[in-house]
């Protein structure tokens, strides 16, 4: 007969020894990014796959889903309000060809963005109506993929206070503070609209977030809300711009610990060189790149573009990285590297494939530029993607079991 002493024993080894194995299956594993910590999800536009980009609802729906951060893509009305939209045109994303009342706002536009000459043909320009003349507007779904079409009627342009409240309110009620990514879209472009003030549209856009409580430099007061009533925990913020004069600014006027920026880069083709990235790491938290330049290469996307570009100069600055380069370099800096964008799985992902490649699956794409070592990702469809970095993280941690 087996004593009970004896039973104890073997309960206690058992016991033991199950939590030695389970240790052993899922060891801490660092990832190969900067901090060691799994990349950033930052939901594009929201969650633009399921619902319309850029409205409330897909604000909230990413952040229910669990994007570490939600970005807000910010144009300015022709009163100055800051609203959340992609593009300073307006035809792309809304039903506005519906309303004969603008027909008159219709036609081409002289631009300059990044620095350069552009016509946004036979469209409209959201800084050419007032805040209540949007409103009237309804936005509407891309027709990608098998996106659902379903709500096109549903939501109107959003202010950045809207946005803002909606973040607000999803924090309250899951009860942690949620990050936020907004980008300025063209601020050059605004700021000469505007009489050529200097930094008007960064200066409007970070007034807000200061009134809504945002800790924006030490000694800031964290005061965010919901409904004016229910205090909640300020979230992270990230500013990101492709203007990096707009980010050097930001640099000098948002100097707390809870505001990073990021500086996205496309097609200033010049800072894809290490005096480039040099320059960059001076005032900017992240950088961020258009994820071919990573995976087929600068020369390959400027030969697809068709862009020109100096090469003794390029040669003066470092020369292009190679895309296994882009990572390390920035990490050497102390600077995180993020990408834009992966879109859900059943969309074509964009890229070139100058290698060989499945640019429908999203697996692989993600997987590649987790073995780079990226901080973050512009992603749709924010589930999926947190899945796949569920998944990979799994496959680290078995790779690096040890004692079998």
């Amino acid at each position: 007969m087996v004593s009970i002493f004896t039973v104890i024993i073997f309960f206690f080894v058992s016991s033991s020894c199950a939590k030695s194995l389970l240790h052993k299956q899922f060891p801490v594993a660092e990832w190969p990014t900067l901090d060691g910590l799994p990349p950033l999800l930052f939901g594009h536009g929201g969650e633009k796959f399921y619902l319309p980009e850029h409205t409330t609802g897909s604000y909230k729906l990413a952040a229910i889903e669990g994007a570490d951060y939600v970005e807000p893509d910010i144009v300015l009305t022709k009163d100055r309000i800051p609203v959340c939209f992609h593009d300073l045109a307006l035809k792309r994303s809304t039903d506005v060809e519906e309303h004969p009342e603008f027909a008159g706002l219709r036609g081409n536009h002289s631009v300059i963005i990044d620095g350069k000459d552009q016509t946004i043909i036979d469209d409209w320009l959201a800084i050419h109506f007032t805040l209540e003349e949007l409103k009237t507007l309804r936005v509407q779904q891309q027709p990608n993929g098998v996106r659902l079409q379903d709500f096109n009627e549903l939501y109107e342009i959003s202010t950045f206070q809207e946005f803002l409240d909606s973040i607000h309110e999803i924090s309250w009620k899951v009860g942690k503070p949620i990050g936020i990514i907004p980008e300025m879209k063209h601020p050059q472009f605004h700021n000469t609209v505007f009489n050529h003030i200097d930094h008007f549209m960064e200066t409007l856009v970070l007034d807000i977030l200061r009134s809504n409580g945002y800790p924006l430099n030490p000694g800031d007061t964290a005061n965010c809300s919901y409904n004016g009533v229910e205090m909640i925990s300020c979230g992270p913020i990230i500013l990101q711009n492709f203007d990096k004069n707009a980010v050097r600014y930001l640099s000098t006027v948002t100097t707390s610990p809870t505001v990073e920026l990021m500086t996205l880069i496309h097609p200033d083709v010049y800072l894809l060189t290490p005096r480039g990235f040099e320059e960059i790491a001076n005032f900017s938290d992240y950088i961020c790149l258009w994820k071919e330049y990573m995976y087929t290469g600068v020369d390959a996307e400027i030969i697809f573009k068709e862009w020109e570009y100096d090469p003794d100069l390029v040669d003066s600055l470092g020369g292009f990285y190679n895309p296994d380069e882009f990572v390390p370099a920035a990490h050497r800096h102390g600077v995180k590297m993020t990408l834009f964008t992966i879109p859900d799985s059943r969309e074509s992902s964009g890229r070139g494939c100058a290698l060989e490649c499945d640019p429908t699956n999203k697996e692989e794409e993600m997987f590649y530029y987790f073995n780079l070592g990226v901080d973050g990702m512009f992603v749709e469809n924010i589930p999926e993607s947190s899945n796949l970095r569920m998944k990979y993280d799994y496959e680290l941690k078995l790779a690096n079991m040890t004692g079998f």
